[in-house]
């Protein structure tokens, strides 16, 4: 499945199994891949659209190598959110990430500040399948959706209430704010140049595309999310 930001190259994993007695096919329900996201220069977010071995900032940006890492990520910071940000730098030094623990799975939005020159950076891992779900909570939260799949909002499960608002984030223009009229008259578009909403299924969220979901209703809610590889 070719998209316009990425390529997730999937397919059914199988492994020819031998025995001594006979010879047969073992399929696995997992589906592997990747997905190349660019990085721009400056601020973005992003967010991790498969599941990987490790999860961690040391594990999906610089390979596991914490002091011996060269690369784009260099001088890179993610900054995470629990109420505010907090932010997780990959030292220019080689003394690695300031947390390299600090967890990513599919499904949280992060920024990155990249100080350096645009880049790629591919995902490797296995497709979210079955259920999942995202805790939205009251106010702000950064979100991604778990499915390595680029359309709108409803489409990807997520039934906004009134009043809400969703918050993407261009490195050139900074963000872009879409509404859901409390009056029933369907999602709002920020002016141009941002990409248009539809008004019945709201804005586009890319691959690898994370945003900031404003829940206005004053409880969490959960955004459950049924994806199969077919």
């Amino acid at each position: 499945m070719r998209t316009n930001t990425a390529v997730l190259g999937a397919a059914a994993f199988a492994v020819g199994a031998l025995s001594s007695a006979t010879a047969q096919n073992v399929y696995s329900v997992n589906v592997v891949g990747y997905v190349n996201v660019p990085v721009a220069h400056g601020f973005q977010i992003l967010g991790n659209p498969l599941l990987a071995t490790d999860n961690s900032v040391n594990g999906l940006f610089t390979g596991g190598s914490n002091t011996a890492y060269v690369g784009p990520w260099e001088g890179c910071t993610v900054y995470t959110w629990n109420g505010s940000f907090v932010p997780d730098q990959l030292d220019t030094y080689g003394n690695g990430w300031a947390n390299p623990a600090t967890q990513l799975p599919p499904g949280a939005g992060f920024f990155v500040k990249n100080p350096n020159a645009a880049f790629t950076n591919t995902f490797v891992g296995t497709v979210v399948q079955g259920g999942s779900t995202n805790v939205l909570g009251n106010n702000f939260s950064l979100q991604a959706s778990t499915w390595p799949v680029g359309t709108n909002v409803l489409q990807l499960g997520l039934n906004t209430a009134l009043g809400d608002t969703i918050y993407t984030y261009d490195p050139v223009h900074g963000y872009y704010n879409y509404h859901l009229d409390t009056y029933g008259n369907g999602w709002g578009s920020p002016p141009l140049p941002a990409p248009q909403a539809d008004k019945t299924n709201g804005p586009v969220i890319g691959v690898g595309q994370g945003f900031f979901y404003v829940n206005k209703t004053g409880s969490p809610f959960n955004w459950v999310q049924n994806f199969t590889v077919q």
